[in-house]
């Protein structure tokens, strides 16, 4: 199944892919992640921008990875932070990451698959999902079951269709037997809209380019 390659492929890859929001590794890492990891970086600094005031709200962050959205979320004092991915690896990381700043007593990690195990009563005031709609077969779906568990605003990554990097990233990722999927901006509005989302904002990353590599998408349930 999808699912398991992506899983095997993120707990082989786990702290390299943590070092790269340091920016760590030889001086060829370094460049690619320049050149290649624009909408990566900025995609956080836009997630936080469109959350707004999260003093006192509820947020999840799916596909969590190391848990630096979880943190920066709890420093700027969300009431309560849960962060979901399904790789162990990156679940340990992530409790260490936060256990060094102190912060691990205000944020939730659980690893699961969200979309197969995850189970909830309550509602988030804020739903995130960055760099997890990259390996969905099914994305609808996947949105929706966000849907059901958020109260005011989702707010997700996607990569772009027709960046430059797409079909170097795609030959990269079947070499390492994970799957990927690009999106069209029309076809992320017509999923959004078929969601019944309002209010659906598309961003693309980075920001104010001609041709993007990703986008960033807000909307209100």
């Amino acid at each position: 199944m999808d699912e398991n390659k992506v899983k095997n492929y993120f707990e082989d890859i786990a702290q390299e892919f943590d070092n790269i929001y340091d920016n760590e590794g030889t001086l060829i890492t370094k460049i690619t992640n320049k050149l290649f990891r624009k909408s990566l970086y900025e995609r956080i600094p836009i997630s936080l921008e469109e959350c707004g005031d999260i003093k006192d709200k509820t947020i999840i962050d799916i596909g969590c990875g190391s848990g630096r959205l979880c943190y920066l979320l709890a420093k700027e004092n969300a009431s309560k932070v849960v962060g979901v991915d399904y790789s162990q690896q990156m679940i340990d990381i992530a409790k260490e990451f936060v256990k060094k700043k102190d912060l691990e007593e205000k944020i939730q990690f659980e690893c699961v698959d969200f979309f197969v195990k995850y189970e909830t009563k309550e509602k988030f005031d804020i739903s995130i999902a960055l760099g997890v709609f990259d390996y969905l077969q099914n994305p609808e779906k996947f949105l929706d079951k966000i849907k059901r568990v958020t109260k005011e605003k989702i707010i997700v990554s996607y990569p772009a269709k027709y960046a430059f990097q797409a079909p170097i990233r795609r030959v990269w990722l079947y070499s390492r037997k994970c799957p990927v999927f690009f999106y069209t901006e029309p076809q992320l509005q017509r999923i959004y809209e078929n969601a019944g989302l309002k209010e659906i904002k598309i961003m693309k990353t980075p920001l104010n380019s001609l041709i993007p590599t990703g986008y960033v998408v807000s909307a209100r349930v």
